[in-house]
């Protein structure tokens, strides 16, 4: 792989901060219901504010699909904020979202504020606890239980795509593939053996231990949490979409599904990592929003089954 695609995950994580205080071009006054800050999971080790999920619906909620968006940030920093405005433009053209927040991992060797403690499984497991979390709530809030999807950007890509294609995670929260109609993996690395040994080739070892190893664990546990390891047991519905920087990361997972319909891939040619987020999430018009909308639309809708 190339060594430019390292910046991919770095990117997303260093821009984080200044999506925060973003503003979307979208108005909020377009007919979508906001509910913020609702918590998801409240047990033992419930952290006050990774924990929580910030909900976006449209009039129609109970015909619309409903996305489980997870953020970026290499898995050291964002959070639920940050994607208000992509959140936003996905409602307004049909699709509900509920953007969550995780737990997250160490990033030290990104920035000395970001401490966090979590090892995975923890962020993967709190995308379980959300999924289920929502599935009890859909009478409440007025969605339709059986019409979720899982979708997310960066590190948000590699979490969505593991959730629907090692099942164990939602077996763990009583949930199976049975409860997900379809993914949105963007921008993300599926190989993440492969990924640690990029980091190592073009940033030396001692950076890769910190930022991989640091996430995930032993090499061993890197293997395990690549999505490349469930192509044969995977049947959820699923568009993989890439951009410049992290095409190849991608294209390691297209090669290794070959023949197998119910994943598509969407390759964005003129555009970076951070370039592809910012567009989305502050043009309300971005034809990338438009497609995965349309996506989402045509797999609820039942032109894509499993």
């Amino acid at each position: 792989m190339k060594a430019k695609l390292l910046g991919g995950f770095f990117g997303l994580g260093l821009i984080a901060m200044v999506l925060l205080g973003m503003k979307s071009d979208y108005q909020d006054n377009l007919g979508i219901e906001s509910h913020l800050n609702l918590e998801y999971y409240n047990g033992p080790d419930a952290d006050a504010d990774k924990h929580k999920l910030d909900l976006y619906l449209p009039e129609n909620k109970t015909e619309a699909p409903l996305l489980l968006w997870i953020h970026g940030g290499a898995w050291v920093t964002g959070g639920r904020k940050q994607e208000a405005g992509l959140a936003k433009h996905l409602v307004a053209k049909g699709v509900g979202v509920a953007v969550m927040s995780y737990r997250l991992s160490d990033g030290r060797w990104m920035n000395p504020n970001f401490t966090g403690s979590a090892k995975h499984p923890d962020h993967i497991q709190d995308c379980a606890r959300a999924l289920a979390w929502l599935k009890k709530q859909a009478k409440e809030y007025g969605y339709d239980p059986q019409n979720f999807f899982v979708g997310g950007y960066s590190a948000g890509g590699h979490l969505s795509a593991l959730m629907c294609m090692d099942e164990q995670y939602l077996k763990a929260e009583g949930l199976s593939f049975a409860d997900l109609k379809g993914a949105v993996p963007m921008a993300g690395a599926y190989d993440m053996v492969a990924y640690y040994n990029t980091h190592v080739e073009a940033n030396g070892k001692e950076m890769a231990d910190s930022h991989v190893l640091g996430v995930f664990g032993e090499l061993d546990d890197v293997k395990q949490a690549s999505p490349t390891e469930y192509i044969d047991p995977s049947i959820i519905p699923m568009l993989v979409v890439s951009e410049t920087d992290t095409y190849d990361y991608t294209k390691v997972l297209e090669d290794r599904v070959g023949d197998k319909p119910h994943i598509e891939f969407y390759h964005v040619r003129d555009k970076n990592h951070s370039a592809l987020y910012l567009d989305m999430a502050r043009n309300a018009d971005s034809e990338h929003t438009q497609e995965i909308a349309h996506y989402i639309l045509r797999v609820s809708h039942g032109e894509i089954t499993k």
